[in-house]
């Protein structure tokens, strides 16, 4: 599958040197067109994978995480509000999602961290969605079903794994 950046220049659909950052930060990524990559893409074809720069994400988790979400959510990785950097906003809902690993979160000074900022967030008129790394690993579509849910849209996708 192909698509035109320019008269006479074609490019695959699917074209990881095209993932860039725009200047305030926000991911953007190549266009997707046609039929046949969107059934790629709702089948979760493992042809259709990102392969973004270690830099994008924070964690493991944050990559898988992003890798199926996207299907059904307009997430913007890493994104800035204030003097905090989200691992995932909807900001037209004013939606932050934290994806919390067990190293970075289990000491009490980071719960405390988090806490605080939560309320800023709060405070701020943004709603935080926090989700383990166990949730994410066990349930990962209950997690997105709840993010939907939220933001007021149908699934349209599913991942075959087990709850």
């Amino acid at each position: 599958m192909w698509y035109t950046k320019a008269p006479g220049h074609i490019t695959p659909a699917v074209d990881i040197s095209e993932g860039r950052a725009s200047a305030e930060g926000e991911l953007i990524l190549p266009i997707f067109e046609g039929e046949e990559i969107i059934s790629k893409m709702l089948t979760r074809d493992p042809s259709v994978r990102h392969a973004f720069s270690p830099n994008i994400f924070d964690s493991p988790l944050e990559r898988m995480f992003y890798e199926l979400a996207f299907l059904d959510l307009h997430i913007y990785p890493q994104h800035p509000v204030g003097k905090y950097r989200l691992d995932f906003a909807i900001p037209d809902k004013r939606i932050a999602i934290e994806l919390d690993g067990h190293e970075y979160h289990k000491t009490k000074y980071q719960r405390t961290h988090d806490a605080k900022r939560d309320r800023w967030l709060y405070g701020q008129g943004w709603t935080v969605l926090r989700f383990t790394g166990t949730e994410i690993h066990q349930n990962l579509d209950h997690c997105l079903d709840e993010i939907c849910t939220l933001v007021g849209i149908e699934r349209v996708s599913k991942s075959n794994r087990a709850p």
